[in-house]
């Protein structure tokens, strides 16, 4: 979906790293469940990706806001170095993020709602690649917005 927050790149290197900082917006919640890489379903801790803070406990925290008895899981499928346009329909990116969803679905009683929010304008980090730790709350709280204004509107390839 985007880049993420708080990835720098070494001076004189290739290598990225994560600074290592996780704001209260991205503390883990036990009714925010993150799908792993092993297909099972288990407890979301930052970063979800293993190099980073992205939008989607910030996401799931903003919900729980307005519904807090609700249990939320979240689908990672970011890929680090690697912009918007790769994610295209059709792409070998989209087709992974796909095929892991409807892997997520299997294992779980249902996904209500599938959003997509531009992430237009936020602020980059020094690498002009990743979003910054606080550009990636602000993105998560953009995308429960757009869920709750949606209501509980499933999303389905045929009406997206």
């Amino acid at each position: 979906m985007v880049g993420l927050g708080g990835v720098y790149k070494l001076p004189n290197s290739t290598t990225l790293v994560w600074d290592g900082v996780v704001p209260e917006e991205c503390q883990p919640n036990p009714l925010i469940l993150s799908f792993s890489s092993n297909f099972t379903w288990e407890k979301a801790i930052e970063p979800l990706h293993g190099d980073g803070i992205g939008p989607g406990i910030p996401f799931a925290r903003s919900i729980l806001d307005s519904n807090p008895e609700v249990e939320i899981g979240l689908v990672p499928c970011a890929s680090i170095g690697t912009n918007i346009a790769q994610w295209a329909r059709g792409s070998d990116l989209y087709g992974k993020m796909l095929s892991r969803a409807q892997m997520a679905i299997q294992t779980a009683a249902e996904l209500d709602n599938v959003e997509c929010v531009d992430a237009m304008g936020r602020q980059l980090g020094p690498d002009n690649l990743h979003l910054t730790t606080a550009s990636q709350v602000q993105l998560g709280k953009m995308l429960a917005d757009a869920y709750l204004t949606i209501g509980n509107v499933t999303s389905t390839p045929n009406n997206s």
